[in-house]
């Protein structure tokens, strides 16, 4: 096993902790909103905090849930562009993507410190350090930055072939 993979296998038991914290942060909003539900339409009185809770819950979860979307692919598809090209081509292309993902997540990584930096004072909805919303979105961007570096070597390399977002296997 080289570097590569096994850094490909640590990034596969990571991204399973991520959607498994991703189902429970999305379990607490349901749990919460049917029981503010309930106590609404039974005893007619809401819990207030529900809704700023649910609000701040789902930006982590989308935040939490951005690494293993991005891992298992299961983003944006652009296997309809692929499909139909020599696999040298296919290879470029994939290159090409994992270099665009790379910088992408790049950006974000340098321009963290400024984002912890500006993050300062509390959510006032939630009264907690704003700081709580960025550390999530830096966490899953390093982890993508990891991964799309790791696929980017293993592709360049022609260890693995390009596996493009979104391809379904369809039997006719």
């Amino acid at each position: 096993m080289t570097i590569l993979t096994a850094t490909q296998h640590v990034l596969s038991k990571i991204s399973a902790g991520f959607e498994l914290t991703a189902a429970l942060i999305l379990t607490v909003m349901l749990g919460i909103n049917a029981a503010n539900i309930f106590l609404r339409s039974v005893f007619g009185n809401a819990l207030d905090w529900v809704w700023p809770w649910t609000m701040f819950l789902f930006v982590v979860w989308v935040l939490i849930a951005f690494f293993p979307l991005y891992h298992l692919k299961k983003d944006v598809s652009i296997y309809f562009v692929l499909r139909d090209h020599h696999p040298k081509l296919q290879r470029a292309l994939g290159v090409l993507a994992y270099t665009m993902i790379s910088a992408a997540m790049l950006i974000i990584l340098i321009t963290g410190p400024s984002r912890l930096e500006s993050a300062r004072g509390i959510i006032e909805i939630v009264n907690l350090p704003r700081v709580a919303l960025v550390i999530p979105l830096l966490l899953s961007a390093s982890l993508i930055f990891v991964d799309a570096v790791v696929n980017l070597l293993l592709i360049a390399t022609g260890k693995t072939e390009y596996v493009p977002f979104g391809k379904v296997e369809v039997t006719e």
